[in-house]
């Protein structure tokens, strides 16, 4: 009985160990997406300013071929096709005073300047998360299940990948019901085995102890046979 217990202390010690690890690997985990989403949502909006910028340049130099930017799933090459038309704008407006005059020109310029800035600051924070999740993943007791619950290694920020930023995804959940599901069928395939082995013990002991009873008996019966032979002899 005080084995069990101690069996059971310990399981209890090993669920709160795990709970506590996987809580804050959740954490680290979703700290990454949250910079990768804000990252991503920059690009976004640096294309769309671009975007609004060729708009104006247009209504100064009409015969100047310039394309529209889409948000494409391929990162690093819209990220690319951003800056290449961003270039563009700036080389026109050097022979367009009067663009450079105009006043949606230069706040626009203004928020183009902000977003790279936003970028930058973004860009730090992110690799600085990933560095912390990734080192999470690699320690015990993380590393242990990190990879079984879908805990990839998270790619850092380079201005030149951006496309990396999308493969990154982590556990949402389902790994972890399914071993917890998994864990459950173990238990009580376990907890009807030793049910059964229990009852298989109760059995067998009471089965002997009827025997034992059943030849005490005879035993007494054949004594006081001898016996009552004995004196019927005398």
């Amino acid at each position: 009985m005080e084995t069990l217990g101690n069996l059971i202390f310990i399981l209890l010690i090993l669920v709160g160990v795990f709970v506590f690890s996987y809580n804050r690997l959740q954490k680290s985990a979703q700290n990454v997406k949250k910079w990768q989403s804000n990252i991503l949502a920059l690009l976004q909006k640096y294309a769309d300013c671009i975007n609004k910028l060729q708009e104006i340049v247009a209504n100064y130099a009409a015969h100047e071929k310039l394309v529209h930017l889409t948000i494409s799933s391929n990162l690093t090459e819209m990220v690319k096709s951003t800056n290449n038309a961003m270039i563009n704008i700036q080389a026109l407006a050097q022979s367009y005073p009067a663009l450079q005059a105009n006043q949606n020109y230069q706040s626009l310029m203004w928020e183009v300047s902000n977003i790279q800035t936003q970028l930058q600051q973004c860009r730090f924070t992110y690799n600085e998360a990933v560095s912390v999740y990734n080192g999470l993943i690699s320690t015990i007791p993380e590393v242990l299940y990190a990879k079984s619950l879908n805990f990839n290694e998270a790619p850092y920020y380079n201005p030149e990948q951006e496309a990396e930023l999308q493969t990154f995804t982590t556990d949402d959940g389902t790994a972890l019901k399914e071993l917890l599901h998994k864990g459950a069928s173990m238990t009580m395939d376990a907890a009807q085995s030793a049910k059964n082995s229990l009852q298989s013990a109760v059995q067998g002991q009471t089965e002997k102890n009827t025997d034992g009873q059943e030849k005490a008996a005879q035993r007494a019966a054949n004594s006081e046979q001898a016996q009552g032979g004995n004196a019927a002899k005398k």
